[in-house]
C-alpha cells in the first residue's frame, strides 16, 4: 500500500498578477484553496507579511524628538530682544 499525500492548491484570484498600486491604496487579497482530502479549505487562508515587520523597526529606529526644542528657529526680533534683554532689565527694573 501505497500512501501519496498532495499537497493543497492555492490560486491567489486579487491582486492579479502585475497589478500595481499606489501608496496610501488599500490592497484587497483574496484566494481560494482547495485539498485533495478536505476539499474547499478557503476559509483557512491567513495572510502575512514580513513588511509589516519592516515598518515596525523603521519606526522604532527613528530619534525621538526633544520636547523642549523650538519649533522653529528665532526670528530676527526674538533674537534682537535676546541680546538686549540684560540692557533693558538695567534699565528698567520694574
Amino acid at each position: 500500500m501505497a500512501i501519496t499525500v498532495t499537497p493543497p492548491q492555492l490560486t491567489v484570484t486579487s491582486p492579479l498578477d502585475g497589478s500595481q498600486i499606489t501608496e496610501g491604496e488599500t490592497l484587497a487579497l483574496q484566494a481560494t484553496a482547495s485539498d485533495a482530502e478536505d476539499g474547499d479549505i478557503s476559509s483557512a487562508i491567513t495572510w502575512s507579511s514580513d513588511i509589516d515587520v519592516a515598518v515596525k523597526q523603521i519606526k522604532k529606529t527613528r530619534k525621538k524628538k526633544d520636547a523642549n526644542a523650538p519649533k522653529k528657529p528665532m526670528s530676527a526680533f526674538f533674537w534682537y530682544q535676546g541680546s538686549r534683554r540684560e540692557a533693558l532689565k538695567k534699565e528698567q527694573p520694574n
